[in-house]
This record gives structure tokens, C-alpha cells and sequence, in this order.
């Protein structure tokens, strides 16, 4: 039975990426920047499983690339795909839009992750009762850093600042330097954290750290600094883009896609329903409010653009 959410999670994964790819065959840059997304995520994940050790993957997946499961990898371009469509229609700059998305992506981890954890889908080095509900919250650090980093490069690539040759290796190479430059930056945040809580100098942390061993991430006092570092970092973000789409209320666009909509609403209903079917409400009844209430906040996000600018040409998109 318990296979069942292996199957359900994988196949379901790569039949809704392939969905996408059906949807926008027509789109090419699209299609490709999706397929630049499910390498990422491939790459990403071979390297932090490989070299950090500090979470590894159920053995039940049945389609594996070096110990990663494909839907992994498709996964991160299915995250890609909804939060780009999730803050199309706010209008905002080019360098704001990833940090939008990130904050999407971040609102569906927060929801799927814990419960992932107890389904056997992956599981991390810390116990169930640590960080959030077992959870670093340097993964969710992590999250951020992830979307933020490789839509920056993506999007940088569709500006006018450089011939098409310019703009192809960037694109491309976004690929592979995102990885680096998403390490760079979780490796800064646990070893500051760290480093703030008092508990290691950073000679000690780099001592650590070169000899592999991470342990000095999961101290009480470095968990506790990861929690406010991360939490405050949303709120600037949340605060900064509630007040740029204050600002710009009056270019939102009023369109929504509902085949973006429904992929949402499927994601957060899966491990909601699982909550319910494994029983995870009976010891973590907190679940199913923030299931709920992250799912609520993301169909707002999509349909705030219609409450701000109710006089605007409304149009609901397959």
C-alpha cells in the first residue's frame, strides 16, 4: 500500500510535465527553458545527495538517475512552470519576478515537504521533531535559493542587453552555474547561522566543513538563527512585493490560467490527502491548517490580480 504513493507521486509528476510540454508545444522557448529545468534539477540533486549527504531518497522510486529519482527532476520544472504562471500577471521587473517565484515555490514545499518526509519519499539526516516537523530549514533556504537563482539567469537571458549568441549561452549555461551558485549561497547561510548562534567561530565551522562534516548545521542554537534568518528573509520579500504590486495595480494583468491553476490545486490536494489516508492529522494535527491555508494563499496570489484592478478585461486561459 504504501507503494501506492510512490507510483501515484512519480508517474503522476512525469505524465503532468508531459502535460505542460503538450499544452505549450507551441511555445519553443518555453518548452526548452522546461527541459533546461528538469537537467537543473537533475544536476542539482546529483550534487547535493553526493557531496552533502545530508538527505538521501526512498529506494521505491522506480525510474532512477545516480540514486535520483527522474520525477525529481521533472518536479523542479513543474515548480518552475506554476510559479512563473502564478506572477505573470503582476507585471513586474524582469530581476523581480524570480524573487516572486521563489516565494511560490517556497509556499508549496512548506506544505509538501514535512509530509513527503513521513511518506518515505526522502528523508533527512535530523528527527521528525527538529526544525520544521523534521525538516532543515536550510532546505527551505534552499528553495528560495533554487528558483531564484536559475529564473534570474533565464530571465536575464530574454533581455535586450545582448546579441542572441550572448543571450543562448547564458540560457544555457544557467544550467551549470546555477548549481554553484546555488551551493555557494546555503553553504553561506548555514556557516553565518552558525557562526551568529554563538555556538562555533568560523575558523571551527571551516574546520568542519572541509572535513565534510556538516553536523555544525543541526545544533540547537544554529537551528533556532536558520529559523529567523529564514522567516525574516520571507517577510522583507513578502512586505517588498506587497508593496510593488500596490505600485503597480494599475498593469496587472486580469488572466488566469486554469490548466497552471489545476496542476496547483492537484499538488497541494495529494499530500493533503495523504495527511488524511496515513493518518498524519492524528499526531501532527497542524497539518491539515497548513495544507490548507498554504493552498488558500497560493489561489490568492492568483486571483489577487482581479480584486486589485476589478475594472480591467478579465480572461480565463485553458
Amino acid at each position: 500500500m504504501d507503494n501506492l504513493y510512490f507510483y501515484l507521486f512519480e508517474f503522476g509528476a512525469i505524465l503532468t510535465v508531459l502535460a505542460i510540454f503538450l499544452k505549450e508545444r507551441k511555445n519553443k522557448e518555453l518548452c526548452e527553458i522546461l527541459i533546461l529545468a528538469i537537467l537543473y534539477g537533475l544536476i542539482l540533486e546529483v550534487l547535493n545527495v553526493h557531496n552533502s549527504e545530508t538527505y538521501s531518497y526512498g529506494k521505491e522510486f522506480l525510474l532512477q538517475i545516480y540514486n535520483i529519482p527522474l520525477a525529481i527532476g521533472v518536479g523542479w520544472a513543474i515548480i518552475y512552470y506554476v510559479s512563473e504562471k502564478s506572477v505573470e500577471n503582476y507585471n513586474l521587473k524582469w530581476w523581480q519576478v524570480p524573487f516572486f517565484m521563489a516565494l511560490i515555490a517556497l509556499s508549496i514545499d512548506l506544505a509538501i515537504d514535512a509530509v513527503a518526509i513521513r511518506l518515505g519519499f526522502w528523508q533527512w539526516l535530523i528527527p521528525f521533531d527538529q526544525e520544521w516537523f523534521g525538516v532543515p530549514y536550510d532546505n527551505f533556504f534552499g528553495w528560495l535559493a533554487v528558483v531564484w537563482t536559475f529564473a534570474f539567469f533565464i530571465n536575464l537571458s530574454k533581455q535586450n542587453y545582448f546579441n542572441k549568441k550572448i543571450s543562448k549561452i547564458i540560457k544555457y549555461f544557467s544550467v551549470i552555474l546555477s548549481p554553484f551558485i546555488l551551493a555557494f549561497q546555503i553553504i553561506s547561510f548555514t556557516i553565518i547561522s552558525a557562526i551568529v548562534s554563538g555556538r562555533f567561530s568560523l575558523g571551527e565551522v571551516l574546520t568542519l566543513f572541509n572535513n565534510h562534516d556538516y553536523s555544525y548545521a543541526y545544533y540547537p542554537e544554529v537551528q533556532t538563527v536558520k529559523a529567523y534568518f529564514l522567516w525574516i528573509i520571507v517577510a522583507i520579500l513578502i512586505l517588498y512585493f506587497v508593496r510593488e504590486i500596490n505600485k503597480n495595480r494599475d498593469k496587472i494583468i486580469l488572466k488566469i490560467d486554469s490548466f497552471s491553476f489545476a496542476i496547483i490545486v492537484l499538488l497541494h490536494s495529494f499530500f493533503l490527502i495523504s495527511i488524511l489516508t496515513k493518518s498524519l492529522y492524528v499526531q501532527y494535527p497542524i497539518f491539515i491548517f497548513i495544507s490548507i491555508f498554504l493552498l488558500l494563499s497560493h489561489i490568492a496570489v492568483l486571483l489577487l490580480p482581479f480584486y486589485i484592478n476589478k475594472d480591467g478585461k478579465q480572461d480565463i486561459s485553458l
